[in-house]
């Protein structure tokens, strides 16, 4: 839910509150991109993980290509993991592929309007070019914050789909186990 900045209120500040403010929104922005950073190198590390894992069992399962048994017990856990963490992977890529994000700073074309020239002196002028870098830095935080928070939705899912994958098949392979011993 996007929370629209109030203009009017930007309009009644003077310059000494809008540079508070446009610090105070400048600290955020870079917040949210640390966040990104952290959430980015939890999802690199559990990617670089999961390959060699998924590779691993890819790789059993062409080895016993000839020998395939769907009955047995490893090749139906492996079809299941493979299953799993085929999914987790593509998550982890939409997490991990660079997003459309709003960077720090703002376009000159942003800035700078004809309006701020007819502005009378230089303080006015100054005045309504703070007001604009406030309004497009809050453009910009409420962007990365619904990108961030996309993000992180698709990397719990990650980590809850390993975790659930790894029950069912610890319950596959409890329930397997004690029908084959009876």
């Amino acid at each position: 839910m996007k929370h629209k900045l109030n203009t009017k209120l930007l309009d009644k500040l003077n310059i000494e509150n809008l540079q508070i403010v446009k610090s105070e929104a400048e600290l955020n922005l870079e917040d949210l991109s640390s966040s990104e950073d952290i959430i980015t190198n939890k999802s690199n590390t559990l990617f670089q993980v999961l390959v060699v894992i998924f590779t691993t069992i890819v790789g059993y399962l062409v080895s016993q290509i000839n020998s395939f048994d769907i009955k047995s017990i490893l090749i139906q856990i492996s079809i299941v993991l493979c299953i799993v963490f085929g999914f987790v992977l593509f998550l982890l890529i939409k997490v991990i592929y660079p997003n459309k994000v709003a960077l720090k700073g703002s376009s000159p074309n942003n800035l700078v309007k004809d309006f701020v020239f007819n502005k009378k002196s230089d303080k006015s002028q100054t005045k309504e070019i703070l007001r604009n870098r406030v309004y497009f830095l809050n453009i910009a935080i409420e962007s990365n914050k619904e990108n961030l928070k996309n993000r992180v939705r698709l990397f719990d899912w990650a980590n809850k789909s390993i975790l659930i994958g790894l029950i069912i098949v610890s319950i596959y392979s409890v329930i397997y186990f004690f029908t084959v011993s009876s």
